[in-house]
């Protein structure tokens, strides 16, 4: 009695004689063969009787009779809920439907192999995997007859990892560009989209190196969230300052003077959103230049007549 699905019959010719002798097997499957000793496989089941026939030299003939029996194989099959699922949240359920012909024995075991290590021999499992990939999860069947089958189902467990770089996170208003970079992983998916989110509600979908520049001053979430087609999320985020830049302003007493008694009297009107305004630096057009903490008011003469570009 042998296994169906890997049924290796040997047959030993035992014909004790004195004189040379030819053999014929007959497998009773319409197949034979004239070697002393035979291996034959079947490829149906049922019971086969097999008759070996010995020819002599002088044409005496024997024969000897025995009965092959091949069993089906247990057929090996299981169900899951959903073979891609995202690792937070992921809940496989993995359901044994195997079966096996009657008259063939029992199912007398079964065992998964989850393909990270662990297995279980229950017929409905519930499974939670540690980490993202992919896993070949099989389900191999024993019959009380010693015979056997197996089934593989490939899942996914999908695992984003959001990530990005960026050139400076503290920077002036005036000018700023930062540099933004896409580092996000995907473990066990195929496909993501990352969005940016700069936290002023402009969005962008981007996966390549680009630069950005606020229009205002303020603090900002920069978020990035990387997804994918199943659903599967992951973001990161960082706080980005945008310090606001002064608005220089000024005003002058009277721009056209007599050189003679000329002081030119020049009022500050510079502004910022926040914070103050520490340092002032006035360039008088004639390579004079003053440098001091914020005053509203500043006073100066010339000492030559002329055309001055004064700047602030």
């Amino acid at each position: 009695i042998q296994c169906l699905g890997s049924n290796k019959y040997e047959f030993q010719n035992e014909t004790f004689s004195d004189f040379p002798f030819k053999s014929f097997w007959d497998f009773g499957d319409g197949t034979s063969d004239t070697a002393t000793n035979a291996i034959h496989t079947f490829n149906q089941r049922r019971t086969y009787q097999v008759v070996l026939r010995v020819t002599s030299a002088n044409g005496c003939i024997s024969e000897s009779r025995r009965f092959a029996l091949t069993l089906f194989d247990p057929v090996a099959g299981f169900s899951v809920n959903n073979t891609d699922q995202c690792f937070n949240g992921q809940a496989f359920r993995f359901e044994d439907t195997s079966y096996l012909r009657p008259g063939n024995g029992i199912i007398s075991g079964i065992e998964f192999d989850f393909d990270d290590g662990t297995k279980s021999t229950d017929t409905i499992v519930t499974k939670t995997f540690a980490k993202g990939g992919l896993y070949n999860v099989k389900l191999k069947v024993l019959s009380s007859v010693g015979c056997s089958d197996s089934m593989t189902i490939p899942v996914r467990v999908i695992e984003p990892f959001a990530g990005f770089t960026i050139s400076d996170t503290l920077i002036c208003e005036t000018g700023n560009n930062i540099t933004l970079d896409d580092t996000s992983v995907l473990i066990g998916g195929t496909t993501a989209t990352t969005l940016w989110k700069f936290g002023n509600g402009e969005t962008r979908v981007d996966t390549a190196q680009f630069n950005y520049s606020y229009p205002t001053s303020g603090n900002y979430d920069l978020r990035l969230i990387s997804s994918t087609p199943e659903g599967c999320k992951d973001s990161v985020s960082r706080l980005v300052i945008i310090k606001p830049s002064p608005k220089p302003g000024f005003t002058i007493n009277q721009n056209i003077q007599c050189f003679n008694e000329n002081e030119f009297l020049f009022t500050d009107t510079s502004k910022i959103n926040s914070g103050i305004i520490d340092t002032v630096i006035w360039h008088y057009g004639n390579a004079s230049i003053k440098q001091d903490q914020w005053l509203d008011t500043n006073n100066y003469s010339y000492s030559s007549h002329g055309v001055y570009q004064v700047k602030l």
